[in-house]
């Protein structure tokens, strides 16, 4: 039996769901080294601007300064509160 309109549909519509989720997966991916690439060229020129040339030091610093980083992320994005703001968590008490 020939499969119906609705199954070829249905069927159509996860095929092009799992291409959609790869594809969003690869751009995804590609923003990630994206941001990577311009935090290492920022730290490249910050540890350059600020005289810093010993190669032991620049290794230090760049790892110190990517734990902040990561860190801070998630107030980058605006995904949490940053520290000290106003915003309340439910429940949290205001004095």
């Amino acid at each position: 039996m020939p499969p119906t309109p609705a199954a070829i549909r249905a069927r159509c519509a996860a095929d092009h769901e799992a291409e959609r989720d790869e594809w969003k997966g690869k751009f995804e991916g590609e923003v990630t080294k994206g941001k990577k690439a311009k935090i290492n060229a920022d730290l490249t020129y910050v540890l350059s601007a600020s005289g810093i040339t010993n190669p032991a030091f620049v290794k230090a610093d760049r790892a110190i300064l990517r734990r902040v980083s990561a860190l801070l992320h998630p107030w980058a994005e605006g995904r949490l509160p940053a520290p000290g703001s106003a915003v309340r968590c439910p429940g949290q008490s205001t004095s």
